[in-house]
């Protein structure tokens, strides 16, 4: 709202009330760059199926984003897979960088976020495309963009498909952008990368410390010894969700042995009951 309001005010300064006006009314502030995405950005699909398989993911190491991951503005860092360095490698063509914004290429075509440091060097999958901005310093501005009523309508408005709506390259390409002057611009993006950075930061400390909570729910419910975990002075809870995962496992296969012998136990005991009973009943006259 802060990062929105800030804008208008730059709109209103320059003479026009909304991107509305500019997109349905066709009215370009003087001084204004009228053009298309693709005169500023690059857009990139992600990979083919082909590219990367289920059996690629691994229980550590670089997270890929997919539309499940588009929480709003920003990415979730929730049941996220994982690849090889090795893949990484290999798919740097699709790799994110601070600033990018990635879009959903079905379904919910309007739907975009931009990526913070904290996703710097993940990779996007192909259900999505990624915007680059020639600029990496415009990011914020393009987000704000692209979430602009208007604009999402225009790229809903775009989409191909029938049953399942799609964009592309070509299309996100050809969507239409409007830049004020530079030094609004800068002034901009400066004021809104400060304000996306504390909710990026302060949304990755919950993530933490959800991860944390979860972590000793899991071992209070089932009674189970927390392993010993040292933290620094200042350092933050971490715990990754491959680290959760594995003692998940870890628990289930502790329960299912228990009942596994506790089962046994009782087949036991019930079998030692019959032979007793047997006895009893043979020696009565």
């Amino acid at each position: 709202a802060t990062i929105q309001a800030a804008f208008d005010k730059a709109f209103h300064d320059a003479g026009v009330s909304l991107p509305e006006t500019i997109i349905k009314q066709n009215k370009v502030p003087q001084g204004w760059t009228d053009a298309t995405v693709g005169d500023f950005a690059s857009v990139q699909t992600g990979p083919f199926g082909s590219q990367l398989h289920n059996e690629d993911y691994v229980e550590s190491g670089t997270p890929i984003i997919t539309v499940e991951h588009m929480d709003g503005k920003y990415i979730a860092h929730r049941n996220l897979p994982l690849v090889s360095q090795n893949d990484v490698d290999r798919l740097r063509k699709y790799d994110l960088h601070t600033g990018d914004i990635v879009f959903s290429r079905v379904g919910s075509v309007d739907r975009a976020v931009m990526v913070s440091q904290h996703e710097d060097g993940w990779l996007f999958s192909g259900r999505c495309l990624r915007v680059r901005p020639y600029d990496p310093n415009t990011g914020s501005y393009f987000l704000w963009w692209f979430n602009q009523p208007v604009i999402r309508q225009l790229v809903t408005a775009s989409a191909v498909g029938a049953t399942m709506p799609s964009i592309n390259t070509s299309i996100l390409n050809s969507i239409r952008i409007v830049f004020p002057q530079k030094d609004i611009v800068t002034q901009f993006c400066k004021m809104a990368d400060g304000l996306i950075e504390i909710i990026a930061t302060n949304l990755e400390e919950i993530r933490k410390l959800n991860d944390a909570r979860e972590y000793i729910q899991l071992s209070l419910s089932l009674n189970y010894h927390l392993p010993s975990i040292t933290l620094t002075s200042g350092e933050s809870f971490t715990l990754r969700t491959a680290t959760v995962k594995s003692f998940s496992e870890n628990i289930q296969r502790r329960y299912d042995n228990e009942r596994t012998t506790n089962s046994r136990s009782a087949a036991s005991d019930a079998s030692v009951s019959e032979q007793r009973t047997i006895k009893t009943a043979s020696r009565r006259p």
